[in-house]
């Protein structure tokens, strides 16, 4: 059953090829549709964080990342008229139950400006982010799997139901090398 070896070697090949291609697409797609989620998250933070000053100025004094997820400074007006909503992918420290000290941690964060009473301001608002290399480690662990999942999958196929499709070709193969021209009767 040379053949059938030969075709499961030429998949397993073209299947490694196209789920290597697959599992960069995915994690690219995954990476794009995760930042997007987070960022349409941080544009109704800062819609709550402004909605919140107009009624607690206290906020508007809220300078650092300490207890919360956003600071807000004041900045001058021509400052705050150039500020375009940025989103951007950088890290804070911060300390989860299972940290001895804080860490620096992934996050995704909205800077933007915004004017009340008069005065501008510039606001920071950061949300966490899935660290990439865990993604990274997850996705390839998962496509490894999908890969052997694959694999033996179509060794069921070519082994099991292949080899009935392949019999009667090789049942005529086998009479064709019995076949002596002139002495055996039929095929």
């Amino acid at each position: 059953m040379k053949l059938l070896n030969q075709s499961i070697k030429y998949v397993s090949f073209s299947i490694l090829a196209i789920v290597t291609i697959w599992a960069g697409i995915f994690y690219f797609n995954m990476l794009n549709e995760i930042k997007s989620s987070i960022d349409e998250g941080l544009e109704n933070y800062k819609r709550i964080i402004i909605q919140n000053s107009q009624q607690d100025t206290t906020l508007l004094s809220k300078n650092y990342f300490d207890e919360s997820f956003f600071t807000i400074q004041r900045i001058e007006k021509e400052k705050a008229l150039s500020v375009k909503d940025r989103y951007l992918d950088t890290v804070l420290y911060m300390q989860d139950a299972d940290d001895d000290k804080p860490e620096a941690e992934p996050v995704r964060m909205l800077i933007t400006a915004f004017e009340l009473n008069g005065k501008f301001y510039e606001l920071k608002v950061a949300n966490s982010m899935v660290e990439e290399d865990d993604l990274i480690k997850e996705l390839l662990n998962d496509t490894i799997w999908l890969y052997i999942s694959l694999i033996v999958g179509i060794v069921f196929i070519n082994n099991f139901v292949l080899k009935k499709l392949w019999k009667p070709f090789y049942d005529f193969l086998s009479q064709l090398k019995k076949y002596r021209l002139g002495i055996t009767q039929s095929l």
